[in-house]
Formats: C-alpha cells, sequence, structure tokens
C-alpha cells in the first residue's frame, strides 16, 4: 500500500506554539484555507465569501477539523484559550498581521529583524484581513462559549437568593454539565435555606478556568467557603441590629402605652 504524499503546505504543530499560531494565521488569511495538512482547496469548502468550515466529509478524508481545516482544540490553544500566542484582543491579532504583511514584503529577512522595522502598512488592509480571521475565530469562539469545555465553572444563584454574594464551583465537561450537577445537588440546598429562592429560579453558570483538571475545584471550593464566612458574618451583624430594633421598638411601646395610661389618669383625677 502506498503512502500518501505530505503536502508542503502541511503545518507542524511540534514547533513553538508562537510560530504554529502564525502559520495558521496566514492560512486563515486564504479565501480557501489548506487547513493542517495543506490538503484542502476550493471545492472542499460551501460557497461564500469568508466560509468558516469546510465540508465534513472533506475533513475527514483529509484527517483535519472542519473549521477550515483545523480542530476546536488547535483554534482554541492558538486563538482564544487565556494566555494562548494570539489570545488578547484586536491590538495582538493586528500586530501578527502586520508581522506576516512584512514577512511577505520582506522574506529574507529574519523574524527579529522584522520584529525592529517600520514600514508603513495601508490601515484598511490590516482591518480588511482582521476581520477576515476574527470572523472565523468568533465562529469557533461562539461555540465553545455557549457549550464549554471540560473546566471549572462558576455558578451563581442571582439577586433573589440570600446567596447572590456566594460564587459556587463545579468542575464539568459542558456548561451543561455543570448546570445538572448544582441544579441535583446545590441548588436544593439553597432552596431549602432561602425561603425567597425556589427550584424554578434561573441560576447563572459560566466557565470559570478551561481545561482545567477535577482537583483545581479544591482552590476555587475555598473561595465559595471565604465568601459564605463573609456572608455568614454579615448576617450575624444583621441579626444584631434587628434585635436592637425589636429592643428599641419594644420600649418605646412600653412608652406610648405608659403615656396613654397616664394621660388618663391625669385627665381623670
Amino acid at each position: 500500500m502506498s503512502r500518501r504524499r505530505k503536502s508542503k503546505f502541511a503545518i507542524d504543530f511540534n514547533q513553538e506554539p508562537e510560530v504554529v499560531a502564525h502559520l495558521v494565521l496566514k492560512d486563515l488569511l486564504r479565501k480557501h484555507p489548506r487547513g493542517a495538512t495543506g490538503k484542502l482547496a476550493s471545492k472542499d469548502y460551501e460557497y461564500g465569501r469568508n466560509p468558516e468550515k469546510c465540508y465534513r466529509s472533506s475533513a475527514e478524508r483529509e484527517g483535519v477539523g472542519v473549521y477550515c481545516g483545523y480542530t476546536e482544540d488547535q483554534i482554541f490553544n492558538l486563538f482564544i484559550k487565556p494566555g494562548a500566542p494570539l489570545a488578547g484582543g484586536y491590538s495582538v491579532l493586528n500586530r501578527a498581521l502586520e508581522f506576516l504583511y512584512r514577512k511577505d514584503q520582506h522574506p529574507n529577512k529574519s523574524d527579529d529583524e522584522i520584529n525592529d522595522m517600520w514600514t508603513y502598512i495601508p490601515e484598511a488592509t490590516i482591518t480588511r484581513r482582521g476581520n477576515k480571521i476574527r470572523e472565523r475565530i468568533s465562529y469557533v469562539k461562539r461555540i465553545v462559549e455557549r457549550r464549554g469545555r471540560p473546566g471549572v465553572y462558576r455558578v451563581n444563584t442571582g439577586y433573589r437568593s440570600t446567596f447572590s454574594d456566594v460564587n459556587f464551583y463545579v468542575w464539568a465537561k459542558s456548561l451543561q454539565d455543570a448546570e445538572g450537577q448544582f441544579n441535583l445537588l446545590t441548588k436544593p440546598l439553597i432552596a431549602a435555606a432561602c425561603p425567597r429562592f425556589t427550584m424554578e429560579d434561573h441560576i447563572n453558570a459560566s466557565q470559570q478556568e478551561y481545561d482545567s483538571k477535577p482537583e483545581d475545584l479544591l482552590t476555587h471550593s475555598q473561595k465559595t467557603i471565604d465568601e459564605m464566612n463573609a456572608l455568614e458574618v454579615k448576617l450575624q451583624n444583621d441579626m444584631e441590629n434587628i434585635k436592637k430594633k425589636l429592643e428599641g421598638l419594644r420600649g418605646i411601646k412600653e412608652m406610648v402605652t405608659e403615656m396613654a395610661v397616664n394621660s388618663i389618669m391625669t385627665e381623670a383625677v
């Protein structure tokens, strides 16, 4: 059986993350990216100005992801995950696009020389390229935010709950999994402890930490304990204030009653 020839456009993901990120970024600038193996072509994409996915059959044929020839993990780890080589907003991505532009203009210069040089780059060029890249990355980002990834999730019970100042944490594989765990294990306890909060009330769940391990939950759980300790102190102070108000109320009631009685007795005399 003959081996399939490797494409000269294939990307080696064993290089430094910054190098890989620039190679993928350059490929994503194409109308029809070649993908991780460098073998996708225009026929592997649906018609469109800036397609965000290739055909699933094409991805399976080449053993690549459907997001322009890359997997969710690859896009996430290069462009979305906190600390990723090209994560961090417009400025980070624009600097990378400016680097690639100068690299194309001066192919014989080293990366260090290109980083030190200054040449005029049409603003419209960077804007146009940036919009194309962000559109493709945002497509994957929206999927990640909507579904979530394995990691730590933060759950808050909202303003109706006495525990609105307390954030709870769970380790889960997805946002749906996180909500399910909380609704099953923690929500009934909160509903029992807080008369204003019921099992029908909405909770707010969001990803706190991506791609972490279950044991990492211990650190976040300590935050919950600290916040509950602070809430306990606050409730105790509130109770003391309520007691003082009750004592004052009783004293005023006795005084009003005594004044009324004295007034009647004085009138009778």
